[in-house]
């Protein structure tokens, strides 16, 4: 993992409040649904640190919506202490795209409508219009859809990260559905794509990202809760609470599913406030270990063999893992409430 790093770039500590807990959502009806969400979590004393917006933020591929974000918004959220993150499309739509074809910045296939990041104008012309977005308040992006070529989410991160630090002295941060090697040393994160809002998705989740760290993606996540449906009131409950234990701990659901901790009943609405408290009281020890990772290339989400690595049993462990080199997370992962937990040869607390 060091000699990859030291190949493709060290991934830098990110933000800090990219640590706490975050929550996407498609489907907000107007500027007054976007304002509740944020009193509702500030009101209930449920720690959030951002929200991460869909196609619902923007008109005309990179204006805020009046009608979801009218001028002042920002600031109100940043009055609030949450930060704001929006969605990025490879896509251009109307007159950018009949622009950016005059030009012949648009890649030839099927969809032909993702602007070409490979051209050094095309960048340029792209990255001049996310200027007020940044100068507004953005926080970070969240790029989605940009598969077309193998090398398409690399090239969009890196002009935003070169962009971003010329114009700014925050840390770039990016949340992308795919990574390619040195995309770690952009500012970006990872999450596991479109996964379904079931038990056995679950199960499979922390596998996945287990195999990410070790790929050279140490900030990865997933959508808490799942993507393409409504999760039951105890598989939301269990999959926040192993999200408290993975580098991004985002929720996130398809078109107007919710994944507030309110919208799933009392009982769980305890749970889950309980399991992200404990993650707000983590964000100090996962910092530490991101300091590591900058120096080191170990991700904070680690199998247990690289830290046992004489001890075989805990070769093919996907169902529990450690936090840095120290902390041992085994969150319940099926129907029902109860696991096993293997312990390594040590004296565990």
């Amino acid at each position: 993992l060091k000699a990859y790093s030291r190949l493709t770039g060290y991934a830098p500590i990110p933000p800090r409040w990219t640590f706490g807990f975050m929550i996407s959502r498609w489907g907000y009806s107007d500027a007054a649904d976007v304002s509740d969400k944020w009193h509702q979590f500030r009101d209930r004393q449920i720690p959030v640190d951002a929200f991460i917006y869909d196609y619902d933020w923007f008109n005309n591929d990179w204006d805020f919506n009046p009608k979801t974000f009218p001028p002042g918004s920002l600031a109100k959220m940043k009055a609030l202490g949450l930060h704001f993150v929006g969605i990025r499309k490879p896509r251009i739509n109307g007159a950018n795209l009949d622009y950016a074809r005059k030009q012949g910045w648009v890649l030839s296939s099927p969809l032909g409508t993702d602007l070409r990041f490979d051209l050094p104008q095309a960048r340029y012309w792209w990255w001049s219009h996310h200027v007020p977005l940044v100068s507004a308040g953005t926080d970070g992006w969240w790029n989605d859809e940009a598969e077309q070529t193998s090398d398409e989410f690399f090239q969009m991160v890196q002009t935003e990260w070169d962009g971003w630090r010329v114009m700014s002295n925050r840390r770039a941060w990016s949340l992308n559905r795919a990574f390619a090697p040195g995309m770690q040393r952009l500012g970006a994160a990872a999450w596991t794509g479109d996964i379904e809002s079931n038990w056995a998705t679950l199960a499979n989740q922390p596998g996945t990202l287990l195999n990410w760290g070790l790929a050279g993606m140490p900030y990865c996540g997933q959508d808490i809760g799942g993507f393409q449906s409504t999760p039951s009131p105890e598989l939301y409950a269990r999959w926040i609470e192993e999200g408290v234990f993975v580098p991004v701990m985002r929720a996130h659901g398809t078109y107007n599913s919710p994944r507030w901790p309110w919208a799933f009943g009392d009982d769980v609405l305890a749970a889950t406030k309980k399991a992200i408290e404990l993650r707000t009281r983590l964000i100090p020890t996962l910092y530490t270990f991101a300091a590591q990772t900058a120096a080191t290339g170990a991700p904070l989400m680690r199998p247990l063999l690289l830290e046992f690595p004489q001890d075989p049993k805990t070769f093919n462990l996907e169902d529990e893992w450690l936090v840095g080199d120290r902390l041992l997370a085994a969150p319940v992962l099926t129907q029902g409430g109860a696991r096993d937990v293997y312990l390594p040869v040590g004296h565990w607390y």
